[in-house]
């Protein structure tokens, strides 16, 4: 009833551990329920090795972590033990001329219900990444054995 993924590389590494599909549509959620207690690993987004952003789980800590050309900035939130829902949310700028509407999309890295970071996502784009899939979104362990109750994804285009 879960898949388990033992990790020995972080996504820093050309052959990571993770399993993904490409992000089909501009305004996307992902989720997974995930067990780190023998291990780290989460739900990620990934151009290559050099772009990338993900929430790991480990025990009860979860680290939202982004990384752009060797760059990387990290955010931590506690909480409770055992299975621990991740989530990412994708949507469109606002079609305002301002400062935000000038971005690319919005990408909210939440953990348990809580956000732990936002990032501006064109960062993770052709504009920025030379990519010939795009954002690829799945689940990966970095270090033991982690397991997965699911994986959802749903988008729109609208």
């Amino acid at each position: 009833g879960r898949l388990s993924i033992t990790g020995r590389a972080g996504l820093d590494d050309s052959q990571p551990q993770f399993v993904g599909r490409r992000q089909r549509h501009l305004t996307a959620a992902v989720s997974t329920t995930v067990d780190a207690s023998a291990g780290s690993g989460g739900l990620a987004a990934r151009h290559d090795e050099d772009h990338w952003f993900y929430l790991e789980a480990r025990g009860a800590v979860v680290t939202a972590r982004a990384q752009v050309a060797g760059v990387a900035q990290s955010w931590q939130a506690t909480v409770p033990a055992g299975d621990v829902e991740l989530r990412m949310e994708m949507t469109p700028p606002t079609a305002d001329f301002n400062s935000a509407g000038m971005g690319g999309d919005r990408i909210r890295l939440l953990a348990a219900g809580s956000l732990v970071a936002e990032l501006d996502g064109r960062y993770w784009t052709a504009e920025t990444c030379a990519s010939f899939t795009g954002r690829v979104i799945g689940l990966y362990a970095s270090q033991g054995t982690v397991s997965f109750a699911d994986f959802r994804y749903r988008g729109t285009d609208g």
